[in-house]
């Protein structure tokens, strides 16, 4: 597969062309979770799961996954706003209608509103499943999201199944999610100063970053769905009432950015993600099988005596369906040379491995490193 083969269905064009600069190949492309044919739905007959400890989860089809509000930054709402393709008008006008409400937005780029954060951290058992808390830029015709083509760190590198398991979780959540959100706060930041934005609020947009892990009381206009205007002319200062042009003006800074200037732009924090994005990238890329294994921690979900569904990373939302029999010949596994462990499993149980079933067990950390092991029921 060529370097610019990476999927344009898996990152946005922008975030494509940096990060071909930045991995030595290609990034492939996460099949087993589609928004086009979503896995999590039920199928004719069965009912939305009550809870995730539940044996089979599926979220709610006029949901699906978009029960998250994502902060789209300055320049990523610019590039929305500046993209006058017809058929992309519902997105851009799902965006416009959040700029005139001017709920969560501030020369940063839009935030969820405080009333929106507090009931997606209280509402875990909502997640894929509330209407209530779905993403006002999802569409209803075709179940597709709005600003899919601009969309931002969160929503371009969450997937509820990886093809290669944690391993696939580890590169796209654990290492390239925080190297892109980094970028972003690092460039939206960076396009104000590009403006000369006024000192007063710089000042209001550092203060309320450093307060943003606080508790604060929600305010009764937040509530309400309301903002109040001094407190919004101050963060905005000159721009306000021009708030659309300054997005527009941050896609212009930021669009044509080099990886290399996005480095120099972020800093140490931005260049040492990058590095350990680099180093998930090539786990990735590798398929070999250690040479020591043990039995990792997994959850037995449902046991058959032909298939046992066992959940290890991922809980819920990724199981993975393992032979009985083969679950119980796991014990040979307990650090000894991963070709011994083999050799005694085919001697003794009549079972022969073949190398990719093993990289699939190692994969969904059914088989780690050895230091971590035990296998424990759903009842525990």
């Amino acid at each position: 597969m060529a370097l610019s083969a990476i999927p344009s269905a898996s990152l946005p064009e922008l975030y494509s062309r940096w990060l071909r600069e930045l991995f030595p190949g290609p990034i492939p492309a996460e099949t087993h979770a589609t928004c086009d044919a979503c896995v999590m739905l039920p199928s004719a007959g069965q009912i939305l799961a009550q809870t995730p400890d539940a044996r089979t989860f599926y979220f709610n089809p006029s949901t699906k996954c978009c029960t998250y509000v994502p902060q789209l930054h300055n320049f990523l709402v610019g590039q929305i706003l500046l993209d006058d393709d017809p058929a992309f008008a519902p997105g851009r006008s799902s965006v416009e209608s959040r700029l005139a409400a001017r709920l969560g937005i501030s020369p940063l780029g839009l935030a969820p509103p405080s009333s929106y954060s507090l009931q997606y951290e209280h509402g875990t058992l909502a997640f894929g499943r509330s209407r209530a808390m779905r993403c006002p830029h999802y569409l209803d015709e075709g179940g597709r999201c709005g600003v899919w083509k601009y969309r931002e760190s969160t929503c371009c590198t969450w997937f509820c199944k990886y093809v290669r398991g944690a391993v696939g979780q580890n590169f796209w959540r654990e290492a390239l999610h925080p190297l892109l959100q980094t970028v972003e706060h690092q460039l939206a930041m960076w396009c104000l100063v590009e403006l000369e934005f006024d000192a007063e609020p710089l000042e209001a947009l550092l203060d309320a970053s450093a307060r943003s892990d606080a508790a604060d009381p929600l305010k009764p206009e937040e509530l309400d769905g309301r903002v109040e205007p001094a407190e919004y002319a101050r963060l905005w200062g000159r721009w306000r009432g021009r708030e659309a042009d300054l997005y527009r003006e941050c896609a212009r800074l930021v669009s044509p950015l080099s990886w290399a200037q996005v480095l120099a732009i972020g800093g140490a924090e931005v260049q040492a993600r990058a590095r350990v994005a680099t180093r998930a990238h090539a786990r990735l890329m590798d398929s070999s099988i250690p040479a020591r294994l043990a039995a990792g921690s997994v959850q037995l979900v449902q046991i058959g005596p032909e298939i046992t569904r066992v959940a290890s990373y991922s809980n819920e939302l990724d199981p993975l369906d393992v032979p009985t029999p083969l679950l119980f010949a796991l014990r040979y596994f307990d650090g000894r040379l991963t070709q011994d462990a083999l050799r005694e499993i085919k001697q003794n149980e009549g079972i022969t491995l073949q190398e990719d079933l093993v990289r699939k067990l190692v994969d969904f950390s059914v088989l780690v490193s050895p230091g971590l092991s035990g296998i424990h029921s759903g009842e525990d």
